[in-house]
């Protein structure tokens, strides 16, 4: 085992900031504080980091204390989220301090080995122990440099732009006020973490940590968000994060005794701000999930409701209801959205330029989701015009689908529903396809293209009778089996695959395969294909065609397949992850 109690470093102290000189009052304007300050108030947490650690005081000081000083000097009072968990003064510090002690309590529960050897176990666990609290400490330290605009102020109250790759706060300034910036980009925090780490890890740490390179591969892949190649590593702080979340917004986990409790009503409307200002349900195009008019934002029924119940229970709060009704109801009686009537639910025709939908919805005043008008978005260009049409009984599960009377040229589709042209169709009028990865495995399974199929989707039933879209119940399917494990990304012989400009679904694979699940009858596919490029929220090929072309490349063989591509990922993923872009995808431009 690696002996620590030899150092006996002194720990490094931040230095005192300059007293205020009657810098005046202004909104949201917090003061630089001390590293003792900003701690005073988690001594119990410290204490907890403490015990768990394992370690003698001095090596405890000279690997973590020093590392949690370097943080809170960093992060000051800055919050962790904008709408979401831990958003007030001191909110990042807290969280990020909870965050480690829910790790390194998890970590006791699992024997973290590259052998599994009695012996590399021992030698190796202070080791491993220190990597989950650097991953803890770590896994949201760039949210204040990429999600944040902190504004600084001197003693002669002079502004200027903190600039955190290179100096800390207290460095230049006596007070600061923070905003997050608008329309930033989801998870950008994470591709930006190992570029800081120096301003927080000590020295003697990045020695320590670097010196068995397996694991600090595990622990650079954690704190970047590639959980796929993080191992247990990853597993323990994610479920750390998920539980601090869950505690600060309420969640009734039977884990965590004494929280606060929370009305359902005000739990959904965090859970929506969250997904709006992260992207999960983007806004004002076509295929988005609402739009802003007015003074209300719009929002599609039954998807806006799925996916604040999705992001809820993966948050770890219980008794959410499953029937759609009883959450419309809640947002209803507390007034959190504007009834049509009596009910919760609005019929209204969407219209934007070249496209027109007409959807089930929900109006919610801008001020319940966005109080500061400045964050509020950009309107919509379009038109929001309500409709005649009564909400069906089912509305309260289902959106009306699109009206399937219209023509097609009301929605710009070209006449073909998928192009036949690929240079790949041999004289059957099919495609093989056999890709050989690094492992040695099928990077696809052969999949088959009807060069036939136009004809066979031009005489389609629309099934205008059915009383719910054929659409929606396709994209839950693929949620449903993504979450469940039955559908698989990303991997060989998969079907779905992220990639650099969305997600990107094998075509007609996939559609055979829900065919196949829903009928038992695999030729079917083209009709529900038919109707998910009628909605036209894919993303165009070439020249304006339905399917994009992607090249897959292996170890040794490469060749190019068809897909449908969707640049709005919760179509697929729902609330959830989706996990990073597979790199052997590659569009053909």
């Amino acid at each position: 085992m690696l002996k620590l109690g030899w150092f006996k470093l002194p720990i490094e102290k931040a230095p005192e900031p300059p007293q205020s000189t009657g810098l005046s009052d202004r909104p949201g304007l917090l003061p630089i504080q001390t590293v003792a300050e900003l701690l005073l108030p988690h001594n119990h947490l410290l204490v907890q980091i403490e015990e768990l650690a394992g370690l003698a005081k001095d090596p405890f000081k000279c690997f973590y204390l020093m590392a949690i000083q370097h943080f809170a000097r960093f992060v000051q009072q800055l919050p962790a989220s904008e709408v979401h968990h831990h958003a007030g003064p001191g909110g990042m510090l807290l969280h990020t301090l909870e965050v480690c002690v829910i790790a390194l309590k998890v970590r006791r529960s699992y024997l973290l080995s590259e052998t599994g050897g009695a012996e590399e176990i021992s030698a190796k666990q202070d080791l491993w122990t220190y990597a989950v609290f650097l991953a803890a400490l770590c896994h949201d330290l760039a949210k204040v440099a990429v999600d944040q605009t902190v504004t600084l102020f001197d003693q002669n109250h002079q502004q200027r732009n903190w600039d955190p790759w290179n100096q800390f706060m207290d460095e230049q300034a006596i007070a600061y006020v923070t905003e997050f910036v608008p329309n930033r980009r989801y998870r950008l925090h994470e591709k930006a973490t190992p570029l800081l780490i120096n301003k927080v890890i000590p020295p003697q740490g990045m020695r320590w940590l670097t010196s068995d390179r397996s694991i600090f591969a595990l622990w650079l892949a954690t704190v970047s968000g590639d959980l796929e190649n993080a191992s247990a590593l990853g597993q323990i702080v994610s479920d750390a994060d998920s539980q601090s979340v869950a505690t600060n917004l309420g969640a009734d986990n039977s884990r965590m005794p004494a929280v606060k409790t929370i009305p359902l009503h005000e739990k959904m409307l965090t859970a929506l701000r969250h997904l709006l200002t992260e992207g999960t349900l983007p806004l004002n195009r076509n295929g988005a999930a609402g739009w802003v008019h007015g003074e209300y934002c719009w929002l599609v029924s039954k998807r806006t409701v799925d996916a604040v119940r999705e992001h809820l229970t993966r948050e770890g709060h219980t008794g959410i209801p499953t029937q759609n009704s009883r959450l419309f109801d809640s947002w209803q009686e507390h007034a959190v959205l504007i009834p049509c009537g009596d009910k919760a639910i609005w019929t209204a025709r969407i219209a934007g330029e070249g496209w027109c939908n007409e959807l089930t919805l929900i109006k919610i005043p801008l001020a319940k989701i966005w109080s500061n008008p400045e964050r509020r978005p950009e309107p919509f260009a379009g038109n929001i015009s309500v409709s005649d049409i009564k909400p069906l009984a089912g509305d309260d599960t289902a959106d009306v689908k699109p009206d399937d009377s219209q023509p097609d040229s009301a929605l710009i589709l070209p006449s073909e529903n998928i192009d036949s042209d690929s240079p790949e169709i041999e004289s059957d009028g099919t495609t093989h396809l056999s890709v050989i990865t690094e492992n040695g495995n099928d990077e696809y399974p052969s999949v088959q293209h009807d060069a036939n199929h136009d004809e066979q989707s031009s005489s389609a039933n629309p099934s205008s009778e059915e009383p719910t879209d054929p659409v929606d119940g396709f994209f839950a399917w693929l949620q449903n089996g993504i979450r469940q494990g039955t559908i698989k990304t990303n991997q060989p012989k998969a079907r779905v695959h992220v990639v650099n400009e969305g997600v990107a679904l094998m075509t007609p694979g996939i559609f055979q395969d829900y065919a196949l699940s829903q009928e038992n009858d695999p030729s079917n596919w083209s009709a529900i294909q038919k109707k998910i490029l009628k909605k036209n929220w894919h993303v165009r090929g070439e020249n304006g065609l339905n399917v994009v072309k992607y090249q897959v490349s292996g170890a040794s063989k490469s060749a190019t397949v068809n897909a449908i591509l969707f640049e709005d990922i919760s179509l697929v993923f729902g609330a959830g992850l989706a996990p990073a872009s597979n790199p052997h995808l590659q569009k053909v431009t």
